[in-house]
């Protein structure tokens, strides 16, 4: 086993695992707004489950080839991973069944609605459960990790929402949706790293990630992450204080909020950093040089 001394960061998840986050977590959540607030228009019901897709497919070339896919499904019991790719199979295999009634203009597709809804929560949530199942990244697990990774997966599909019911003309609902969870994610941001300056003492790991998050590569994530949810925010609220400019400012919060969702998931995953490792033999090997220089017996 090689010994670590120090903090290292994890490299299994990447860029693509970040773009899968955001493509699952926006998608689901925009069917889960859309549908709460009573939208009426079919062909926004389909645009959640396509970016679910999307990141199905994202996570397959994450995987390397497709027969490793059907592999790590195998694992359910144990991993997060199998289990968010079965979620967003089955989320993908009703969608279908969906779009093929919408298309045909048969039968009452509500009941798939109700089906697609309920599933829409296990692919909501499994990314912060696949991050929070690593034991040693001790920021993963952060009660407030998980809280603002959900949270910035429903803004994500909140702003989809708010673009996609002004083209639809549906109301203005969603908008204040958004608007309202950009500004739980503001205050949630600002406890976020307060809480990390107290764990620092704890965790040698946070400690790092921390410093990263202020100080180095990591910084600029933050700052897109904190600029999208703020600037956003203007948006939407100079698009329902000024009804001539919606068809603008709610089409670039939208976008704007998106690249901060991107930017927190990329950047929590760059902030991922494992708890230092020592070798068991090593150890042993110190206990006993130590115990000669003291002169004790073995």
């Amino acid at each position: 086993m090689v010994m670590r001394m120090e903090p290292f960061r994890q490299q299994e998840f990447g860029w693509r695992v970040a773009l899968d986050f955001l493509l699952s977590g926006s998608g689901s959540s925009l069917f889960i707004v859309y549908f709460l607030a009573g939208g009426g228009v079919s062909a926004v019901y389909m645009v959640g489950p396509a970016l679910v897709l999307a990141g199905l497919a994202v996570l397959l070339s994450e995987l390397g080839r497709p027969s490793n896919f059907w592999r790590s499904i195998y694992n359910y019991r144990a991993s997060w991973m199998a289990r968010g790719a079965i979620f967003n199979l089955a989320y993908t295999l009703i969608w279908l069944a969906m779009v093929s009634l919408y298309a045909l203009r048969v039968g009452n597709y509500f009941p798939l609605y109700a089906v697609e809804f309920a599933f829409s929560f296990p692919v909501l949530i499994y990314p912060v459960m696949l991050l929070y199942e690593v034991k040693d990244i001790k920021l993963w697990r952060s009660w407030w990790t998980s809280a603002l990774t959900l949270l910035y997966a429903i803004s994500g599909g909140s702003s989809l929402g708010a673009a996609l019911s002004l083209l639809y003309r549906s109301g203005d609902q969603i908008v204040y949706a958004s608007a309202l969870i950009n500004v739980i994610l503001i205050v949630f941001l600002f406890v976020y790293i307060q809480e990390l300056r107290q764990k620092q003492r704890v965790y040698r790991s946070v400690e790092s990630a921390l410093r990263e998050m202020l100080y180095g590569g990591g910084r600029a994530l933050l700052q897109l992450s904190f600029s999208g949810a703020v600037v956003s925010l203007a948006m939407y609220v100079i698009a329902l204080a000024i009804q001539p400019v919606a068809l603008l400012a709610v089409p670039l919060g939208a976008a704007i909020d998106l690249a901060g969702v991107y930017s927190f998931r990329l950047m929590v995953l760059r902030l991922g950093f494992h708890e230092p490792l020592v070798s068991e033999r090593r150890l042993r090997e110190m206990a006993e040089g130590l115990r000669k220089r003291s002169g004790e017996p073995q």
